[in-house]
């Protein structure tokens, strides 16, 4: 067989696999405009109508996947959370952060890369935590609360290499904590998201190694 039809039947063979992911991020891409929500401005959009918006083709990094209620649907619909902390900022995305808009539509992107999330929560339990907290309802978040002069002795929240990583990242959950648990209009989602935040951000600074080379590596947890 002549080499150059050889190469033509080669040419023809689609060789498709799955490659593996090596990044720890996970990124959408906005098919449309999308507005960045708190919990607060989903819930009640009629008393909290603080959204931003975020431009079509726009690539975000996610950190988890959880139903909210939208009451103006009558139903629970399914949201992406921001990473807080991005490899790669917009004006608009770091706008919708600084103002604790975490919360974008799945429905409103496509999947582009990283880990694969799975939602946290169901429907009907978004439904049911819609409601207002109670102390009760509140009972785990003041438990880590109460942690904080443990984790503010540690070794790992005292190493300088830390100051501007795991330690900022610790100290703006735990401030974001004591908002929600001081409010006496929080929903239970809203608690619950605290709880999960202010866990992940315990467990980064306690699990941190040391830095390789100087760089501090970024091990926020998903989901």
């Amino acid at each position: 067989m002549m080499p150059a039809i050889k190469n033509m039947i080669h040419a023809k063979i689609k060789l498709r696999q799955k490659l593996a992911t090596y990044t720890m991020h996970t990124y959408v891409g906005l098919k449309q405009n999308s507005n960045a929500y708190s919990i607060s401005s989903i819930l009640k959009p009629e008393i909290t109508n603080k959204n931003i918006t975020l431009t079509k083709n726009e690539n975000l990094p996610v950190i988890r996947e959880v139903y909210v209620w939208v009451p103006k649907d009558n139903k629970a619909e399914l949201f992406y959370r921001l990473n807080y902390y991005s490899p790669e900022e917009s004006i608009n995305y770091e706008n919708a952060i600084q103002n604790q808009l975490f919360y974008i539509k799945a429905a409103d992107t496509i999947y582009l890369s990283g880990p694969q999330l799975t939602p946290a929560n169901t429907p009907e339990e978004a439904q049911a935590d819609a409601r207002i907290a109670t102390a009760a309802d509140k009972q785990d978040l003041q438990k880590l609360i109460d942690q904080e002069k443990t984790i503010t002795a540690s070794s790992n929240y005292k190493n300088e290499d830390y100051v501007n990583t795991y330690k900022a990242q610790y100290d703006e959950a735990l401030k974001q904590a004591k908002a929600v648990n001081s409010s006496t209009s929080v929903s239970i989602t809203e608690v619950k998201e605290a709880v999960w935040y202010l866990t992940t951000q315990q467990q980064a600074l306690l699990n941190a190694t040391k830095p390789v080379n100087g760089r501090v590596e970024d091990t926020m947890p998903v989901n």
